[in-house]
């Protein structure tokens, strides 16, 4: 009998731990329930996550629309992760179905009813309930208004310059870099106001490549964090990163490197003492970095006698797709890559969070400028 009952015991606390465990992971799951208007029916809607703090398993996803519905169920790691839902219209560069917003675990409601969808051209065309993060995101944007000025800018003047190459463009940058600064300084505000908002500590991690040549700066919006969100996962993590990127300055050595080549042969910065190195962070999916090719290949023949050596290193994750990219858009220089994406070691090094992205190092391994301007003259 007393055997029994310690089995009975032993059952009924296995059964406990199980709902537990159960319930627990259950609060990780983010379920996405949307509604779209039916001429997209039969289409893929498709689900991009961006993760900066590396904890959350890649989201890639895509569903098929029926009968104006769609859904997703995907697994979270950390509270809240960034993600771009959108429809291939198989012409736009940034679809005009497409949005971005912020996952949290449960139940995700997103109804879109009209055909163009995307932030800029009709902000109203979609509707998210139950998504708090998402909330606390939207109250981001909503103090900075200009934010989206800026980019609709940055795109134009991009396009201004395809069309006339030879023109100039001067006050348009000034109003473009006049916006990024107060863009900055009211990003800063908000979360020294908003301490225990998880949103807070995504935007400093988010934000650091754009800040780290303010590193007052990002100590205090580091410091100002909740302890417990100090203590989360991503938390801990930033504080990692915040020391490494504190040291990637303007005449601080650069990081070494060990990566292969396309033959395999292992390629060092160290191997180019004695020569300008120009680090090109890309990818062969990247439309940014393929539209800036071309700027990058005139900033190699204007520094070509000056010493300058070109290393481009991808941010690919297939072989195959990298080494037809270099063949297409005839990338002659040096090429490197792991094939690990975002994951590569050199990304964490640098402290790389967005590409293109390009590092120019002196003679002596040290860094000259961590964000390089091709139209500028650095020698």
């Amino acid at each position: 009998m007393r055997q029994y009952l310690i089995r009975i015991k032993i059952i009924t606390i296995l059964i406990f731990l199980t709902c537990i465990t159960n319930n627990i992971n259950a609060k990780q799951i983010c379920y996405i329930k949307g509604r779209i208007i039916k001429r997209y029916d039969n289409k893929f809607i498709y689900l991009f996550g961006i993760d900066y703090s590396s904890l959350n398993k890649r989201i890639i996803d895509s569903t098929r629309i029926h009968n104006g519905k769609f859904s997703f169920t995907e697994k979270l790691h950390t509270p809240g992760l960034l993600t771009t839902l959108y429809i291939r219209d198989g012409h736009s560069k940034i679809p005009p179905t497409s949005i971005q917003l912020m996952l949290n675990p449960g139940k995700i409601n997103i109804k879109i009813t009209d055909s163009v969808w995307y932030e800029w051209e009709n902000p109203n065309a979609v509707k998210i309930k139950n998504a708090h993060i998402n909330e606390q995101w939207k109250k981001w944007e909503n103090i900075i208004p200009f934010t989206e000025t800026k980019s609709y800018l940055s795109y134009k003047i991009d396009s201004l310059k395809k069309a006339f190459p030879d023109s100039n463009f001067a006050y348009m940058y000034h109003v473009k870099d006049s916006l990024a600064g107060e863009e900055i300084r009211k990003q800063k505000q908000y979360i020294l106001n908003h301490p225990n908002e998880y949103f807070s500590l995504y935007a400093v991690s988010y934000f650091m490549g754009d800040w780290k040549h303010d590193s007052t700066g990002l100590y205090l919006m580091y410091e100002s964090l909740s302890p417990n969100l100090k203590r989360l996962p991503e938390g801990l993590k930033l504080k990692e990163k915040f020391y490494k990127i504190t040291k990637l300055i303007n005449g601080a050595f650069a990081p070494d490197f060990a990566i292969p080549d396309t033959s395999g042969k292992i390629v060092k910065l160290s191997e180019f003492k004695g020569h300008y190195v120009l680090l090109d962070f890309w990818a062969s999916w990247c439309i940014p970095c393929i539209s800036q090719i071309p700027e990058l290949k005139n900033f190699a023949e204007k520094n070509k006698n000056k010493g300058l050596k070109i290393v481009s290193i991808s941010l690919d994750n297939n072989r195959i797709a990298w080494l037809k990219g270099i063949k297409k858009f005839g990338l002659t220089w040096i090429n490197v890559s792991d094939i690990k994406e975002w994951k590569s070691k050199i990304v964490d090094d640098y402290y790389i969070n967005s590409i293109p992205h390009a590092i120019l190092i002196d003679k002596n391994g040290k860094i000259l400028e961590m964000n390089v301007d091709f139209s500028k003259n650095y020698f």
